[in-house]
């Protein structure tokens, strides 16, 4: 798998600093950590399994809210045991606890901000399994070596916005980068929805 040093090389022919005069490895790893974040964004908002994860949750005795876990964009679903939570809007959350005087286990969740909310305060600890899409591991100067997320899938469009973003910076003319980095955006689509595709076998009816 390529490393984030050896798509930081490839940019910096594109951006003509092969001998890395015009730009540090700082900037050029934060314009790649920009291009990651919007990346996460788009994979979360078109159901991706790239940025597909789990986790299990402890919600203590007593509480009726438990912290999501780190890195988590938007949870999918959250079960516990064999039953699983109606998401809603914290809204009803809210509106749900005023008709709920006793403790329990909870039957539904909303998110908000950096923590899951329930309908009604535990009358035990329970585990609950989550089901989010989780941002991928920031890059660092730190790790020159760590490897590029998701399979080396994206590579390119992280280089692309990392030359976009560079000459961007210098006052470049922009427009050419942006049609190259459009290009490899609609085959980050195209990716997506062949990967999220299932085909229905064909059966046959007598």
């Amino acid at each position: 798998m390529a490393t984030i040093s050896a798509v930081i090389t490839e940019a910096r022919y594109d951006l003509r600093d092969p001998n890395s005069t015009l730009y540090t490895d700082a900037e050029l790893y934060y314009y790649a950590n920009r291009g990651l974040f919007q990346l996460d964004n788009v994979l979360s908002a078109m159901n991706s399994d790239w940025v597909y994860n789990e986790a299990s949750l402890t919600l203590e005795s007593g509480l009726a809210f438990v912290a999501s876990s780190t890195g988590s964009m938007v949870v999918r679903s959250a079960w516990i045991s064999s039953d699983e939570l109606i998401k809603v809007s914290p809204e009803k959350i809210f509106e749900e606890r005023k008709y709920i005087s006793g403790t329990g286990q909870p039957y539904s969740f909303a998110e908000q901000g950096a923590i899951l909310i329930f309908d009604r305060t535990t009358d035990q600890a329970y585990t609950v399994r989550a089901y989010y899409d989780k941002r991928a591991t920031a890059f660092a100067t730190t790790t020159p070596g760590a490897a590029m997320p998701y399979g080396d899938e994206f590579n390119s469009a992280i280089r692309e916005m990392i030359v976009t973003l560079g000459h961007k910076r210098n006052e470049v003319n922009v427009f050419p980068d942006t049609e190259v980095y459009n290009f490899f955006m609609e085959k980050l689509a195209g990716n997506v929805i062949r990967r999220n595709h299932t085909p229905i076998r064909a059966t046959l009816d007598f």
